[in-house]
């Protein structure tokens, strides 16, 4: 072999079999360096074990706060619906209790000396409770003024008939007028309110012309002597002394938009002393 010789297939070899040249082939085995080469900034490096660990962390963390965001949602939805039924903390019982309402004079009298009978209705926070859970060491009520807070319906009516009266009162002794209760927000208030009340129960009871027995001998209708089904008001009564929000003030506080005598009738200090 000369030192230029033509190493090019001959035209009758098998490399151009049918007329067709065929280049020689690089090898890929070396393409991938060749890329690297050319482009270093796209080479792959190996993730370490701490961004993996905050990739999968924040991975959970923002799942969690999709979570959070559902459930938020899902809590305004069923706080924008209204709530319906007694909720099941503050509960007098079924109606199971048979009794007479009675009648007691005391209760039907305007006079002043009776006011003590009425007082407690106007106590700060009275029939105002603050259910469990319970913040306070001795365990009395809870220091949380957001959650688990409201009043009892049962007082706030009798409150109202509180109110009413002592309104009839000033009236009699002109210390106010029909006009000035009318223009005020407060007795006006229990007068539609009580009307609900009555609507509210709802007292199916069919009365009689009862006397005092309850036998349907008597001559008017007065529903005084007829015997109802109730329910167990003074399981309310002891919610209310143990979770009473009336606690928290040392001192007992009155006020009234109508007022009743501070000074303690001489009946109710004979009482407070038995």
């Amino acid at each position: 072999m000369t030192r230029y010789e033509d190493l090019s297939p001959k035209p009758n070899s098998d490399e151009t079999k049918g007329g067709e040249y065929s280049p020689l082939t690089s090898s890929n085995d070396f393409a991938e360096e060749d890329e690297k080469l050319l482009h270093p900034g796209r080479i792959p490096r190996r993730q370490s074990k701490w961004v993996i660990v905050w990739g999968a962390t924040r991975l959970l963390l923002e799942i969690l706060g999709l979570l959070l965001l559902v459930s938020n949602f899902l809590m305004l939805l069923n706080y924008s619906q209204p709530v319906t039924g007694p909720d099941p903390r503050v509960s007098s019982g079924p109606s199971n209790q048979h009794r007479q309402y009675g009648s007691d004079v005391r209760y039907m009298s305007f006079d002043h000396k009776w006011d003590y009978l009425w007082k407690e209705a106007f106590v700060e926070d009275w029939g105002q409770i603050a259910l469990p859970p319970f913040i306070d060491t001795e365990g009395l009520y809870s220091k949380d003024p957001v959650h688990d807070e409201g009043g009892i319906g049962m007082f706030h009516a009798f409150h109202c008939l509180a109110s009413m009266r002592t309104a009839f009162q000033k009236m009699n002794e002109t210390k106010t007028t029909l006009e000035k209760l009318q223009k005020g927000d407060h007795v006006a208030h229990c007068f539609d309110y009580l009307r609900n009340v009555i609507f509210c129960m709802a007292d199916d009871t069919f009365e009689l012309a009862r006397n005092k027995t309850g036998h349907p001998w008597g001559e008017i209708i007065e529903g005084q002597w007829d015997v109802r089904t109730c329910r167990d008001h003074t399981k309310l009564q002891h919610i209310m002394d143990k979770y009473g929000k009336w606690r928290r003030h040392p001192v007992p506080r009155y006020h009234d938009e109508v007022g009743i005598p501070n000074k303690e009738p001489p009946h109710a200090l004979q009482t407070q002393k038995v």
